[in-house]
């Protein structure tokens, strides 16, 4: 059957001309086939050239099919097989400070998948509010290095609304939401914060990141609104053009927002027009690593750097004088200060719980000027405005109720403004990989542990990032575990590594553990912050909190699940960009507890390395 995509802009035109200028009720339009959108091999294949789709409008112009193809290969745990996903998906739609992101998939198989299924709809994984966002679909910008969580409306009894909606030519919303099988094609619609910039990046659980989608104003795009598809639906002849309609749909916020709170039985009036009450959260993205041969660590936020140093390979216990060994970190420290243009440094000294709030308060004063003091002699400090200063026990990183904890707690930070752009931090020592504490492999070769055979599909730079994803694939000792990507040894770490008592950044199912070494430097997941809702429960349980909690959540791949016999799961991971053409993806204990963990934990831990992995640019 001939796609009629000209009669149907034709309609959306004589729509528009009925509402506003009461023209002729007919229109003619020029029949032409509809050209098939070429899809890409993978996710990550170079960006495809928009396809220019000849209609016939007022002005006679062409329209430019600025979606971009989705094609990907899964496994179908539940069946036992692979399936091919293909569709569609963009341009972003801005409307206000708003967005609307449309998706569509499909697949020629006979499996039946549903698109919240396959999204994780149920979304838990462990800091306790993540629940609330949605489907497992973030909008990343790299321009601005910022990343967003769908929308969510919050109605008056604390409940929440995630804002997307499913159109199709079905009689129930699961038939409009599963696709496969006696089942058309799915169509998602999901609402966001709009972005700042003319294009970004998607990523999706399993399906990995869709690069370079085009935002664009609603009033530059001629499509229907629901309203203007149900009266097209009245105006067919016939039923063998419903599949267009759908296709040149994108509601308008008020009609997702209507049509889920009637799904659910809530009615329009629960929303009374009222879009403050709609939170499109937006998070800056921050970079976490640490030196392989100190204890000097980095974290990059928007404009802002902060040096973190161990006191315990500073200074001996109860002391504030360096000890000799401490010139190699300081040293290291200073390297990544001379990066810097000057301006304001400070210096501020960490301590554990142990001992009064005094003790604390003078010894974290005194470590912070033996810093100071000793920074000034290996490099000056006259390009910098220096602050010293002591927190005590008063700003802890993670909990003190362990001794890994109280470890990590220790500590001298040096927070500063990086430059604009990064700058190479070489080494003396040079570019020798750490000694591995498990398998290892040069690329393409995969590495095999008792978690499953890992092997690496690609990394691929995008922007000033770096987008790798790995495969783990069922043996016939092991089931594909999810633990292949995560810390597996019983202890509960998170993001960036760090030990976590209780559940902030903690999530065992999310691939935060592999990470991406260069130039002597162990680069961790790029992560954020997340806040819960304001006004919701969430945000109830975090003021009540006894101290501070914070959930860091890794642009990794959230929810991992065992494949079964003969299957394989994929997972997204993504780390700065570097400026090497291949790296070495590395999964190995956290090095604040090396010395911690007993010889069963390592070995359960099941560590691996793979090397000469080739970076995939952008053309």
């Amino acid at each position: 059957m001939k796609k009629r995509l000209i009669a149907l802009f034709g309609l959306v035109l004589l729509l528009a001309a009925c509402n506003e200028n009461n023209a002729d009720e007919e229109a003619q339009a020029e029949k032409t086939d509809r050209e098939e959108t070429e899809t890409a091999e993978n996710t990550y294949n170079e960006e495809p050239e928009a396809e220019e789709a000849e209609t016939a409008g007022n002005d006679g112009e062409g329209l430019v099919d600025m979606s971009i193809p989705i094609q990907q290969e899964l496994w179908h745990s539940d069946k036992g097989e692979s399936y091919e996903v293909h569709g569609k998906l963009g341009p972003i739609v801005r409307d206000g400070d708003l967005a609307i992101l449309p998706v569509t998939l499909d697949t020629d198989s006979d499996l039946t998948v549903g698109f919240p299924s396959l999204f994780n709809h149920a979304l838990s994984t462990g800091e306790g509010i993540s629940t609330q966002q949605g489907l497992d679909i973030r909008m990343i910008d790299a321009q601005e290095m910022t990343v967003s969580h769908p929308a969510v409306l919050l109605l008056d009894d604390h409940q929440s609304q995630a804002l997307y909606t499913f159109v199709g030519d079905e009689f129930n919303r699961m038939g409009q939401y599963t696709f496969g099988g006696n089942h058309g094609p799915a169509r998602y619609f999901g609402v966001f914060a709009a972005p700042e910039t003319e294009s970004v990046h998607v990523m999706f659980r399993r399906l990995g990141v869709m690069e370079n989608i085009p935002v664009i104003d609603r009033d530059e795009l001629r499509m229907l609104t629901m309203e203007e598809m149900e009266k097209a639906l009245e105006e067919m002849e016939s039923d063998q053009d419903r599949e267009d309609v759908y296709s040149q749909v994108i509601p308008d916020i008020e009609e997702i927002i209507e049509r889920e709170l009637n799904q659910y039985s809530r009615g329009p009036e629960a929303f009374d027009g009222n879009f403050e009450r709609i939170q499109a959260r937006v998070f800056p993205i921050e970079s976490y690593r640490e030196s392989v041969e100190t204890s000097v660590s980095r974290i990059d936020e928007i404009e802002h750097a902060t040096l973190m140093l161990s006191t315990d390979v500073l200074f001996e216990f109860d002391s504030s004088d360096l000890m000799d060994e401490a010139d190699k970190e300081l040293e290291a420290a200073a390297a990544e200060l001379a990066g810097a243009e000057g301006g304001k440094l400070e210096i501020v000294g960490h301590t554990d719980n142990e001992g009064t709030e005094d003790y604390n308060q003078k010894l974290s004063e005194d470590r912070a000027a033996a810093v100071r003091e000793k920074l000034e002699e290996l490099m000056g400090l006259s390009d910098f405005d220096v602050a010293v200063s002591g927190a005590s026990f008063h700003d802890p990183i993670t909990e003190n109720d362990t001794e890994e904890g109280r470890a990590q707690n220790r500590r001298v930070e040096l927070h500063f403004t990086p430059p604009a752009e990064e700058v190479e931090v070489e080494m003396e020592t040079g570019a020798e990989l750490p000694e591995a504490l498990g398998e290892v492999a040069a690329y393409p070769e995969s590495v095999q542990t008792d978690d499953g055979e890992i092997e690496i599909e690609s990394i691929r730079k995008i922007d000033d990032l770096l987008v790798g994803r790995i495969r783990v694939k069922s043996t016939e000792n092991a089931e594909g575990e999810y633990t292949a990507l995560t810390y597996g040894f019983g202890n509960r770490i998170g993001a960036r590594g760090w030990h976590d008592n209780e559940t902030v950044g903690f999530s065992q199912y999310t691939a935060y553990a592999p990470t991406l070494i260069h130039n002597n430097q162990r680069y961790y997941p790029l992560d954020y912050y997340l806040d819960p809702l304001e006004g919701s429960y969430a945000e109830g349980w975090m003021d009540q909190a006894e101290e501070d909690e914070e959930y860091i959540i890794p642009l990794a791949e959230r929810y991992m699940r065992s494949p079964g016999e003969n299957g394989y799961f994929t997972s997204t991971v993504i780390w700065p960009a570097v400026s090497d053409e291949s790296v070495t993806v590395d999964l190995s204990v956290p090095g604040n507890m090396i010395d911690e963990i007993s010889e069963n934990q390592m070995e359960r831990s099941q560590p691996w390395r793979i090397t000469d992995i080739p970076v995939e640019t952008e053309n």
